[in-house]
């Protein structure tokens, strides 16, 4: 006979309960933790989560301002895109000085792991999208005024002599850059975790659904607001809000 599963809204309701109860131990026994240890701030984040995926939309809110209270910065991602003698970041989003780092786990060996070796014959296993890749509003010629670089900061491409990997075709020609993982200060720095960067977007997704439900413009405005405050701390040049 099979194990039966719970129901979701009993793990939910499971996951609720465990945060709760530990909110008030990491109060008193966690502040001074480091970053890939639990602290009240995971808690709170975590919880933000939890209820945006339950759409209890004002808790999810609630939880969100108590973390940017907090911790209301971001990584001004332009203040860091040049390369040091290694060849990466001085600094990325998970690194233990990072001011929006809330907690961090697992390393970013784990990116290098999973692609493989690039050359003219082993492909990498996985390439970010041509639509992803896309999106990204960026110019890499245009120096102090790139715009959005989340495209150079957050990817690898590679150069092979004067070839590139082009990722439709499987083949390497000129002028076309290969994106995969990310770029951290070395290789034993982590890879993953929790940031203040979710905060605001989960506050801002929270305050949407309750402006589509009950039309109060302020949520719009507020919404977009946290928005463009993280969209800015990745922007170079001059940012245009979006509105």
């Amino acid at each position: 006979e099979f194990p039966t599963r719970n129901t979701m809204a009993e793990v939910y309701t499971q996951i609720e309960k465990d945060l709760l109860e530990a909110l008030p131990l990491m109060e008193t026994y966690g502040q001074r933790n480091i970053r890939d240890k639990v602290t009240d701030q995971f808690v709170h984040l975590f919880l933000c989560r939890l209820y945006l995926y339950q759409e209890r939309w004002e808790e999810s809110i609630r939880q969100a301002d108590i973390v940017l209270e907090k911790q209301p910065e971001l990584l001004q991602i332009a203040n860091y895109a040049s390369r040091d003698n290694s060849g990466f970041y001085r600094m990325h989003v998970y690194h233990p000085q990072s001011p929006e780092l809330i907690w961090c786990y697992a390393s970013s060996n784990d990116n290098f792991d999973f692609v493989g070796t690039v050359n003219g014959s082993d492909t990498p296993a996985f390439l970010i999208s041509n639509d992803l890749k896309g999106l990204y509003q960026y110019n890499r010629n245009m120096k102090g005024r790139r715009g959005d670089m989340r495209a150079l900061f957050y990817y690898n491409y590679y150069n092979v002599g004067s070839m590139q990997f082009d990722p439709v075709t499987g083949t390497f020609q000129q002028a076309t850059e290969m994106y995969w993982g990310n770029h951290c200060y070395n290789s034993g720095d982590a890879g993953k975790g929790f940031r203040t960067a979710e905060a605001y977007l989960n506050r801002a997704e929270a305050k949407l659904q309750l402006w589509l439900s009950e039309g109060s413009d302020n949520l719009r405005e507020e919404a977009l607001e946290d928005i463009n405050t993280l969209r800015q701390s990745r922007w170079e040049g001059t940012y245009k809000p979006v509105t």
